[in-house]
């Protein structure tokens, strides 16, 4: 991937992500059914004090969901045609679920 196509991806899942921010709040009722399907408690008293066991946990868990992609490479799915297809579609359908779930947030 080139610099320039990398440019373009991130650009693009900002754009997704702000498009459906912009979505959520444009649309009415668009926030409270926005907080109906996304499972957030964003209060004091549903969510525990900071913690290095907390830290440590999200960090597990993001590495988890980030990091993957890498292993395509180990399976050579990039020496093949229909799993490079496969390849490259599960990592876009994981860009754009990742773009519309922090923008609807």
């Amino acid at each position: 991937m080139t610099a320039s196509m990398a440019s373009r991806v991130y650009a693009l899942l900002w754009g997704l992500t702000l498009g459906s921010c912009v979505l959520v709040l444009a649309v009415p009722g668009g926030p409270a059914f926005a907080q109906g399907l996304l499972p957030l408690t964003l209060t004091p008293a549903h969510n525990p004090p900071p913690s290095l066991a907390g830290v440590l946990s999200i960090t597990a868990n993001n590495t988890l969901r980030s990091v993957w992609p890498l292993t395509l490479g180990l399976i050579d799915a990039q020496h093949r045609k229909v799993t490079r297809l496969l390849a490259d579609g599960a990592v876009l359908a994981n860009l754009v679920l990742s773009g519309l779930l922090v923008g609807g947030a």
